[in-house]
């Protein structure tokens, strides 16, 4: 701004100067304080009458005068055409240009290799990149080094610029004169309003845009909007947005605004005679984009858009998908694959595919996004890591557990680089690497990484945004496993109560939160409160999910693992087979979850005294598994566990034993030995010493496995009180019988405290 003032000032006694450029820029000081200074006045062009040398000077005419990096549209002209104030404009905007993005509109080098003639059309004709999309474009490091120079973090920075300042520099670029600001003082006024959060010239003040502003000047006085009211303020924004673009798209924008009042006005009583559900909204909007909106691609395109947002966000994951495989197919139709209203239709489908548990789908268009983002903004652009770390979920979720965590830790370090450390999406990415870190068994980097993104998430979405939430509903799980049960309990039940709130009773979500207590409370010891609050949302799930759904397969799978504690092995074993039968028909024979479905039932046979039946399917279940996930992987390690426990039961003690010995270091090396998994590893092996009569090694590892398990879980976990039993039993078997009293005492008191609790069950 006070540039612009040196150069109104020139501009004022009759004086352009012809080539503005940071050579041309001093700062010094001025009683202490940084001051701009221009200098170099020595192709300057009076105006007027105005004479500034004795000496004649021909500048107006055929000559190529200044630095063409900087230079206008029509200095580079050479033509009759008079050169006004406006040139000087133009250079100003050059400069603020390389000052926000450390790089020129054109890069002085490709101009001079261009050659001369080549050059000046350059400069003539060829639009240059708004500001922000310039620095979108650069290399991680160069970005990382502009917003180091602004004292900023680049993902803030792209923010700052985008808007006003990109709107600004453009006004300034204009090949047409005519569009630039008039003066330098309206430059320099527009920054100031900008500064200021108010409307810039620099663009229409449209009425979305005017709101924009209003808000950011009075954040607290605006309460946030309702749903329905948000999705009519983005769809009019969008369009008033485009309709500064042009003058006959004002016409789009108020049809789109008529379009939606009608919609989403208020259901009228005596007409309708029952009340509307936001769904039903929805659904109404989408058959009228069809009608209404048939002979408008583009504009039924944005809205269909719009509206399978609020179908996702709603958790109708089936009905928003069904718009958003139209957008796609529309963008790839009109504007190619690689433009980026297709990436972000196809991106957006892909999110809904996996919520709808299509999650083969999701992978494959995931994988196509990936691949087109490298393409269309390179290998280490921010969105293209975001696109990477979209795939890793699926990758999760399938089970490729190597392919997610390794995505996920080039992804994490990349954009706390890049984006900074309070990005929204660079706290996805902690939370999903998170999440893989505990789903294959490295549960203390889990749990260090999500108490560190809980608070993050908290400080930057506040504590009911769905990410928060999220979270909120990992790391109480974490700590459950981690034997923190009181933090797992509090968080979990907090969880629960938010999204029941935030979402609705019937939400996927909240559905997620209830199931996700259920689990706290059963590995917490409170079965009675785990079954009560599974059979409460497993038919909630299948109504809103259908019977198919993964979430639908869950919460049955869960159920018979609570009927199971409960002493209900019958209802146990019969929705297990049912929860197999649907897991082979829609993930396949080799998929993780059908072989998790294969193994709980193959427990469910043994726990029935179908012995037979339980060591076939255990076997096939350790085959695949080695084949599928490898030796060493925590889920082939629990099949081999598992195989072993139905040896033990179906009295084939040796092979039980050696297997109990091959797994146990195994457990030791992968989960680390404090895991509940180790431990059970240990407790079977013990077991397997004493009915094979080596008595002294059953006693020495129960006596290690009793203060781990403590530890762990607690003293009142049934873990913990099976272990106490296995311990007084090896006690009174070398005649230590005090110790043994001692200990049955200890596990009576703590069986009578823990509330309807029957008993730990038999190895």
């Amino acid at each position: 701004m006070q540039l612009c003032n040196a150069v109104q000032h020139a501009h004022q006694k009759g004086i352009i100067h012809r080539d503005i450029k940071p050579s041309n820029i001093l700062v010094t000081l001025h009683d202490g304080v940084p001051a701009p200074k221009v200098i170099d006045f020595g192709i300057a062009k009076a105006t007027g009458q105005q004479v500034l040398t004795n000496k004649t000077l021909f500048t107006a005419f055929q000559q190529f005068l200044g630095t063409p990096a900087y230079m206008s549209p029509e200095q580079a002209e050479m033509s009759g055409l008079d050169i006004d104030t406006r040139s000087d404009i133009y250079s100003l905007g050059v400069l603020l240009f390389e000052m926000l993005t450390g790089h020129l509109p054109f890069e002085a080098e490709e101009l001079l290799k261009a050659g001369f003639d080549e050059m000046r059309r350059l400069i003539r004709e060829q639009e240059p990149l708004k500001p922000s999309t310039r620095l979108s474009s650069l290399s991680a490091a160069d970005l990382t080094a502009v917003a180091k120079r602004q004292r900023t973090e680049s993902p803030k920075l792209v923010r700052l610029v985008r808007g006003d300042l990109d709107w600004i520099v453009m006004k300034c670029l204009e090949k047409d004169r005519a569009r630039r600001y008039d003066t330098a003082n309206g430059l320099a006024a527009d920054l100031r309003r900008h500064l200021e959060n108010e409307p810039v010239i620099a663009r229409p003040p449209s009425t979305a845009y005017r709101f924009q502003k209003a808000w950011r000047r009075n954040k607290t006085g605006f309460a946030a909007a309702a749903l329905i009211a948000a999705v009519l303020v983005a769809a009019t924004g969008i369009s008033a947005w485009q309709a500064v673009l042009a003058k006959q798209r004002l016409a789009e924008s108020e049809a789109l605004s008529k379009f939606l009042t009608q919609v989403f006005q208020s259901p009228d009583p005596a007409r309708d005679g029952r009340t509307i559900t936001v769904a039903q909204t929805l659904d109404a909007a989408a058959k009228k984009l069809e009608t209404d909106l048939a002979n408008q691609p583009a504009r039924r395109a944005k809205l269909q858009a719009t509206l399978g947002t609020t179908y996702y966000l709603l958790g109708l994951y089936r009905e928003a998908i069904v718009l958003q495989e139209k957008v796609r197919d529309y963008y790839v139709a009109s504007s190619g694959a690689e433009h980026q209203g297709t990436l972000d239709a196809m991106r957006d489908l892909a999110i809904s595919y996996e919520g709808a548990g299509r999650p083969d789908e999701a992978l494959k268009l995931k994988e196509q996004v990936v691949a087109l983002y490298r393409k269309v903004n390179g290998p280490e652009h921010p969105n293209t890591f975001i696109a990477m770390d979209n795939l890793a979920t699926t990758y999760h979720k399938l089970g490729r557990w190597d392919e997610a965590i390794k995505l996920e830790e080039q992804v994490l370090p990349f954009l706390r680089k890049v984006i900074g450390p309070e990005d929204p999406s660079m706290l996805t990415a902690m939370n999903n690497l998170a999440t893989t870190y505990h789903e294959v068994g490295r549960w203390d980097e889990a749990l260090k990484l999500q108490e560190q993104v809980l608070p993050l998430l908290r400080k930057v979405n506040g504590p009911e945004h769905p990410d928060t939430l999220g979270a909120m509903n990992n790391l109480a799980s974490y700590y459950g496993d981690a034997g923190r049960p009181d933090e797992a309990l509090k968080l979990g039940e907090q969880v629960l109560a938010l999204r029941r709130k935030v979402n609705g009773p019937e939400h996927p979500d909240t559905l997620r939160a209830m199931m996700s207590l259920a689990i706290l409370y059963d590995t917490t010891g409170h079965c009675d409160e785990a079954l009560k609050l599974q059979e409460q949302v497993l038919p909630l799930v299948r109504k809103v999910n259908g019977p198919e759904h993964p979430d639908t397969l869950s919460a049955m799978n869960n159920l018979a693992n609570y009927y199971c504690d409960a002493r209900r092995p019958d209802e146990a074993l019969k929705l297990r087979e049912q929860v197999l039968a649907l897991r082979s028909k829609v993930n396949g024979p080799e998929h993780p979850d059908t072989l998790k479905a294969m193994n709980n039932l193959a427990s469910s046979y043994d726990d029935a005294g179908r012995l037979d039946d339980a060591l076939k399917l255990g076997e096939q279940v350790l085959a695949l598994r080695r084949k599928v996930n490898g030796l060493e992987q925590p889920d082939t390690l629990t099949a081999m566990y598992n195989l072993a426990c139905h040896y033990y039961k179906g009295g084939r003690r040796d092979e039980a034993l050696k297997l109990c010995e091959q797994v146990l270091p195994m457990f030791r090396k992968v989960m680390g030995p404090e895991h509940p998994d180790t431990l059970a590893a240990m407790n079977n092996l013990a077991c397997c010493y004493y009915e094979g009569g080596r008595r002294d090694e059953a006693l020495k590892l129960r006596e290690q496995v009793l203060p781990l398990c403590r530890k762990v879980s607690g003293s009142e976990h049934p873990d913990t009180l099976l272990a106490m039993d296995n311990l007084a039993n090896s006690y009174d078997d070398a005649g230590r019988h005090e110790e043994a009293v001692k200990l049955r005492e200890d596990l009576q008191a703590l069986r009578r405290k823990v509330k309807g609790s029957e008993g730990p069950h038999s190895p």
